[in-house]
């Protein structure tokens, strides 16, 4: 027959219990033929073991850092909702699986941001098979990899033009470009006040995927070679230079420590290198604290950089470096540009060149691509942890209207690399 489960025990009992289909099954103690003593003994061994798993039941619950609901799935956003709360954020509770996060993370306040951030890292924690963060850790370990900003560049007199940096992002063409053909440039942080009121502001983005593993190259390359002396032998190994990294070329050491074995920068140790690296970016470990590297900003989002300060307006226009022939020249032609910038075939492509860095001379890009096709849930975690790129990249910038900057795609169309002018 079916058991009836009484209407007054608690949620977590309920859950606990079976199902309403499930089917009765008599105790041995309600047959006659079995002795009291022994049921009495049974049914306090049972108690006992129900207790104890009760009570284990209630510490998981309770929690703080485990998901506190896994029952809102959304094939759009993620396998799992973690229904991270907050009191003092107004999207709090809400499913956001299918909205575009770029307006709501940066037209929002702080609990707002601290609130997506957290189901955002959540998500890509989870497609690795890792737990979520505690809530708020998101912001308050990795608010250089969400809001970071560096600087603008602006030249000109009456009028300006003021280029809003991304790195890894075409940022020393560009800027390289501006100062050729423009005067009076300053590069202005946010703690540097130039007129920018009737400025033209612009600047460029690419696919998120293809920043992140352009960044990564970037940023492993440097700390490869502020802490690693290289090989002098043929089939020698890379040795450490110290705890403290040093300048490529100068000798003070830097504000942070080196963190991986230097064996791992060369050869078949460079896909071990980028499964530590993600573990640490997905742990946002590289962006504070002591695990913290300055290199590792450069796989930070490219919008924080475009839309992480609150006081700066937005930019005029915002092109695709996959396209930048035909998105420059449409640029100019709506916001007027100096004679010297006016289209793309004006621009010096020898500006700016980081050819080391554009190349990938140590592999390290190559082993983090083949890490990815060997663990392809890594490689959909750092999609997830990009997910704010990726929604600003659909509502700031037209679809990609040409080919002009793109060299060759590569890993099915999740890399895409370009000229080599704008690979810094």
């Amino acid at each position: 027959r079916r058991r009836d489960l009484p209407s007054s025990m608690s949620p977590q009992i309920l859950l606990a219990r079976a199902s309403s289909s499930e089917t009765f099954v008599p105790s041995p103690c309600s047959l006659q033929s079995v002795a009291p003593t022994r049921c009495r003994r049974r049914r306090i061994l049972i108690g006992s073991i129900v207790g104890s798993l009760a009570s284990l039941a209630l510490i998981v619950v309770a929690a703080p850092a485990a998901p506190l609901s896994l029952v809102k799935r959304s094939a759009a956003f993620a396998s799992i909702y973690w229904g991270f709360e907050s009191t003092h954020s107004s999207l709090s509770g809400i499913d956001i699986a299918n909205l575009s996060l770029c307006t709501l993370f940066y037209n929002g306040t702080d609990a707002d941001q601290a609130y997506l951030a957290d189901q955002i890292v959540a998500n890509a924690r989870y497609e690795a098979g890792l737990p979520p963060l505690a809530p708020g850790e998101a912001m308050a370990h990795g608010g250089k990899f969400f809001t970071i900003v560096h600087e603008r560049f602006v030249c000109g007199g009456d009028e300006k033009m003021a280029y809003r940096n991304v790195w890894k992002g075409g940022n020393n063409f560009i800027r390289g470009n501006m100062q050729e053909g423009m005067e009076n440039c300053t590069a202005a942080s946010k703690g540097l006040s130039v007129n920018v009121d009737k400025a033209f502001e612009f600047s460029f983005v690419r696919d998120p995927f293809s920043h992140f593993v352009s960044g990564y190259r970037e940023a492993t390359m440097r700390t490869y070679k502020q802490c690693c002396n290289a090989p002098t032998q043929e089939g020698a190994l890379p040795t450490p230079r110290g705890e403290w990294p040093r300048p490529i070329r100068e000798s003070q050491e830097l504000g942070w420590r080196c963190r991986y074995d230097c064996s791992l920068f060369v050869g078949e140790g460079t896909k071990s290198l980028a499964k530590a690296v993600t573990s640490d970016i997905l742990d946002l470990s590289l962006f504070h604290g002591s695990h913290w590297n300055p290199n590792f900003v450069h796989v930070a989002l490219m919008f924080a950089n475009i839309f992480g300060e609150r006081s700066w307006r937005r930019p005029d226009f915002i092109g695709r470096l996959e396209s930048i022939g035909s998105d420059w020249d449409r640029m100019c032609a709506l916001h007027g540009c100096p004679e010297r910038l006016a289209t793309y075939g004006k621009l010096d492509e020898s500006t700016g060149q980081h050819k080391e860095t554009s190349s990938d001379r140590y592999g390290h890009g190559a082993g983090l691509l083949a890490l990815f096709e060997e663990e392809p849930r890594l490689k959909n975690a750092i999609h997830k942890l990009l997910r704010l790129d990726k929604d600003c990249l659909r509502e700031h910038t037209a679809p990609a209207s040409g080919t002009t900057g793109t060299r060759r795609l590569r890993d099915a169309g999740d890399f895409i690399e370009l000229d080599s002018w704008l690979e810094r």
